[in-house]
């Protein structure tokens, strides 16, 4: 046998790593995991870098998002997952948790790869909500991190600047260039003004996902248009760069 476990992951997933596994082995890895980002994310701090973790939003194409372990504890508490307080709530304690945990720049909320083809009306409210309802968490907690938002698209369909109408402006907005990088940036981010908003265009390519080659000029070029004021990645706050999607 090569490998004492069948996951390629970090030593802070050795204690387990899925749903299936009993509760105390998961909150063993997230305890793990804590104690990793705490050295990882300080050591970042110290050297002036920024750092970000988040999760992606529950929607109505992805209700699996909540674990189930604590849909079944809502459900024991008599508390509807779809409540915003409750919402509020959940994030509250996930915020808190990460104060005592470790150090922290941007906690981000990501919607799923779904929007880059349709989203529905209903599925922005909810977004929307959830956003808000995390918005108002951080206040509550008194937490030292900002929000933002990122997924596959800027925002929903119906208007890719949505959200900088939606959200307040201490939230950042942020979004991947589509079609795993050919796409160029989102030309929505030259249209809103007065926000912190990052373009992430993609460092590798690998539209067959079993070729990936870096492409550093894509960063490059990036940067270079931020620079020059060409496109609308010069009216992003500074470009990020997209790599490790294996």
């Amino acid at each position: 046998m090569l490998f004492d476990r069948d996951d390629a992951g970090s030593e802070a997933m050795a204690a387990g790593s899925s749903q299936s596994t009993p509760v105390d082995r998961q909150n063993a890895v997230f305890n793990h995991c804590g104690t990793m980002y705490r050295e990882a994310f300080g050591f970042a701090r110290a050297l002036g870098v920024k750092t970000c973790v988040g999760t992606e939003v529950p929607s109505q194409k992805q209700a699996g998002v909540w674990p189930t372990a604590v849909l079944e504890r809502l459900k024991a508490r008599k508390k509807d997952p779809a409540d915003p307080a409750v919402v509020r709530e959940i994030y509250e304690a996930m915020f808190q948790r990460i104060m005592m945990t470790h150090p922290l720049d941007y906690y981000w909320l990501w919607t799923c790869e779904t929007w880059r083809g349709k989203n529905t009306a209903e599925e922005t409210t909810e977004v929307v909500g959830h956003c808000n309802a995390a918005h108002e968490a951080i206040q509550r907690v008194g937490a030292p991190f900002r929000l933002a938002t990122s997924g596959w698209v800027l925002g929903p369909q119906e208007d890719r600047t949505a959200y900088d109408r939606l959200l307040p402006k201490d939230i950042a907005v942020s979004s991947i260039n589509s079609e795993l990088g050919h796409n160029p940036v989102e030309p929505a981010y030259a249209r809103i003004q007065g926000r912190e908003k990052r373009a992430i265009p993609w460092m590798e390519d690998d539209m067959a996902l079993a070729d990936p080659q870096h492409r550093d000029g894509r960063g490059q070029t990036a940067i270079a248009d931020h620079r020059s004021g060409r496109a609308a990645t010069a009216s992003c706050t500074v470009p990020l760069a997209d790599h490790g999607y294996r």
